[in-house]
């Protein structure tokens, strides 16, 4: 199994971020249909993040909008090893225990298979 370090994120900490750029990317031409011009820009916004910053914030949305305590997403290679592992919610003193991704086995491992893991209680 190869071995993953990522920096986890600091659990608790408030979602600010801020860039400073010296000049703007190319305006995305407008098509004049609202949705169609708002979709784009999202695309070409997105396109421009790496994918650990995309994976932090949608876990942190996704947990806000559903009223979760936890959120986390785990994106597993072609043989099933977790290569990347974003979480929220997690206490700074459990997150620093997390040494590395957990492995997709037992409940985690249904998730590939189910599609998504929904727990009321978890130990």
């Amino acid at each position: 199994m190869r071995e993953v370090t990522a920096s986890p994120p600091v659990a608790g900490a408030p979602f600010q971020r801020g860039v400073l750029v010296d000049s703007l990317p190319t305006q995305t031409p407008l098509t004049g249909d609202a949705l169609t011009d708002l979709l784009s820009a999202i695309l070409a916004v997105a396109g421009q993040l790496d994918l650990t910053t995309v994976l932090d914030r949608f876990v942190q949305v996704s947990a806000e909008l559903t009223g979760a305590r936890y959120g986390a997403i785990n994106v597993l290679d072609d043989q099933g090893a977790s290569t990347t592992f974003v979480y929220t919610g997690i206490p700074t003193a459990v997150a620093r225990m997390l040494r590395r991704p957990p492995p997709a086995e037992g409940v985690l491992g249904q998730i590939p298979v189910d599609g998504a893991l929904r727990l009321d209680y978890l130990t």
